[in-house]
């Protein structure tokens, strides 16, 4: 029933809200004389598979809506939330909009939003747009800033430094003049077609070589061995190299040629973090105390990069380099060199995925070389998990840290425990499973880990049925009710209102990802990697691809947020209520991908039967 028609707009109308803070004044002004306004009691069919294209854009004042496939519960829709944008685009729906109390909406006109879309294009992706699209356009909003920043950057957004070239033959002392003159910590050298540079740090190693610097030349002082970025990378892949090669510049190059140098203050400046400073304070640290120093700054560095607007997923790649270099630097503090040489430090779960960002519990494991025994290793593995509890890692409840024997063996007995945990009937069997799946190697033998990996990779797929079983923890969770789907809704409820994201959405994306991942006989570890490698395996279509990945992202940024916020670490759970409009009409967006991915992975490994 159409209460009102257009031609003034209550003023409880919010264009402050998206996707309507992306209008225009003058297309704010077309909205308001074309409103109208109209009631639905509790049970009535708002929307059905019989509307045409013309039916409006329905904008929620009060009540709520359920959305149905068929008789299947699909979403909530409150005050403020709109639907249906694709209705106005496609033609068709294959949903029911019904009341589930009584509604009052406004009604858009769908001619009138077509052209507005078509006008403004954030407004039409807003609306109308897959999640990556609607991601992208939320970006470029005021309201998003932690969904844009630098990420977007370009290594020759940054200052580059113009490249100066010596001849190879000049002598070091030419050379070392020529960096006094120009005050530069750095030449580059030809020598016919290779180029090098030399910096301080050679001039300082030539000197111990105690030869006639004015005799020798500065080709035989400098490194070859360039280290090397395009202008059109993205700056944060700059960054990590500088990070994982601890190196103080990188050689700019455009079509193949040198075009400059991107110096680490440069960098810094541009970034404006301490995220190299702090991997050279680890790389510098003489002992356990000021490696807890330099630990120490990194959740510093967590909120200042997140208050910057800069990407999870990129906080969550820079954190994991440093906490892996703070790993190793701890290891090999503690550990004797014997010790080192034969054995491998490995961090799972999430961290080894890169996907956690502020710290939760540790989750690592050594693995020995087959043989190879030493008195005392149980004690440095405790003092490892102990340092790393003082340095804020908490110590993991669930004991799957080295200090554990189980965590802590020679490779051929590790491969037989992983063969017992494909059979067993324990349930945590498959949780061992998925978190030694998510291993990244911190220090030591890689090759050590690459055996234990392939076996735990391609040994269970000959065991029948094993896959499937691994799977069914998708579904561990269970469906979405409606009553879960309110809490969505800012129209206040009596129960706690505090969703857990990792039940509702993450966990369903990574395990799902993963049992895949493991049918494939796929070796990455992160989810990213995962789902790119899936889409390029043909099991996921592209876009399935990109929606997951968008959506994960997402979902972990409200976490972060959240914890953030609530100065938790955990940070599963979050209060809806406190989220803006388009950050609860996201979240339902990705928690619905995630249930539809969730139902993918079930009718793909039949879980049903099992």
């Amino acid at each position: 029933m159409v209460l009102k028609k257009g031609g003034s707009v209550p003023t409880s109308f919010d264009f402050n809200t998206s996707p309507f803070d992306a209008l225009t004044v003058l297309e704010q002004d077309k909205i308001k004389q074309s409103l109208d306004v109209a009631y639905y009691p509790k049970g009535a069919e708002i929307i059905n598979a019989d509307v045409d294209k013309n039916s409006p854009l329905f904008l929620v004042i009060k009540g709520e809506v359920h959305q149905f496939r068929g008789n299947a519960f699909v979403s909530s829709f409150g005050a403020t939330d709109w639907f249906d944008g694709k209705l106005i685009t496609i033609g068709r729906t294959e949903f029911r909009y019904v009341a589930a109390e009584e509604v009052v909406a406004y009604l858009l006109p769908a001619r009138l939003i077509r052209q507005l879309a078509a006008d403004n294009s954030r407004f039409g992706s807003l609306l109308f747009a897959d999640i990556s699209e609607r991601l992208s356009a939320a970006a470029s909003g005021d309201q998003q800033r932690e969904l844009q920043g630098f990420i977007m950057a370009k290594v020759k957004d940054a200052y580059l430094r113009k490249p100066f070239f010596v001849d190879g033959e000049m002598s070091v002392f030419d050379a070392t003049r020529i960096l006094r003159e120009r005050n530069a910590s750095h030449v580059l050298v030809r020598d016919g077609e290779l180029s090098g540079v030399f910096t301080n740090t050679n001039l300082c190693d030539a000197v111990l070589l105690d030869r006639d610097l004015k005799a020798m030349p500065v080709k035989e002082a400098s490194r070859f061995d360039l280290l090397t970025v395009d202008v059109n990378d993205d700056i944060t892949e700059a960054l990590l190299m500088m990070i994982r090669h601890r190196v103080h510049r990188l050689v700019v190059t455009e079509h193949g040629g040198i075009v400059g140098v991107l110096g680490q203050l440069d960098l810094m400046s541009f970034f404006s973090n301490h995220s190299h400073l702090i991997a050279l304070q680890i790389d510098m640290a003489e002992d356990i105390v000021e490696l807890r120093t330099a630990a120490g700054q990194i959740e510093k560095f967590i909120r200042t990069q997140h208050g910057s607007g800069v990407k999870v997923s990129v906080i969550g790649r820079m954190v994991q380099e440093l906490n892996l270099q703070i790993f190793s630097k701890l290891w090999s503090l503690i550990a004797p060199m014997d010790v080192q040489l034969n054995s491998c430090v490995l961090v799972m779960g999430s961290e080894g995925r890169g996907e956690q960002v502020l710290r939760t519990d540790q989750d690592n494991a050594l693995l020995l070389r087959d043989g190879f025994s030493f008195d005392g290793v149980e004690g440095i593995c405790a003092r490892f998990n102990e340092e790393l509890a003082i340095m804020g890692y908490p110590l993991c409840s669930g004991q799957m840290m080295m200090s554990n024997p189980i965590w802590r063996q020679q490779c051929g007995d590790f491969k037989k425990t992983i063969t017992e945990w494909v059979f067993s009937s324990d349930p945590q069997a498959p949780v061992y499973l998925s978190t030694f799946l998510d291993a990244k190697v911190v220090s030591g033998d890689v090759t050590l880990f690459e055996d234990v990996q392939q076996h735990l990779i391609h040994g269970p797929r000959d065991y029948a049925g094993f896959i499937n079983r691994f799977a069914q923890a998708v579904n561990l969770f269970g469906d979405a009710e409606p009553s879960w789907w309110r809490k969505i809704l800012p129209i206040g409820h009596t129960e706690s209102n505090d969703m857990d994201l990792k039940k509702a959405g993450i966990f369903p994306i990574v395990h799902g990802v993963r049992s895949l991942a493991l049918e494939q006989g796929c070796i990455e570890t992160s989810t990213k990697s995962r789902i790119e490698s899936l889409v390029a395996a043909h099991v996921l279509e592209a876009d399935t691809g990109r929606n997951l990945i968008e959506a994960l992202y997402f979902l972990l940024a409200l976490r972060l947020k959240s914890s953030l916020n609530l100065n938790t670490a955990g940070g599963a759970a979050i209060k809806p209520d406190d989220l803006s409009a388009l950050e609860r009409d996201l979240l339902k967006d990705c928690l619905h991908i995630a249930k539809e991915f969730r139902a993918f992975v079930s009718k793909h490994f039949h879980l049903n039967v099992f």
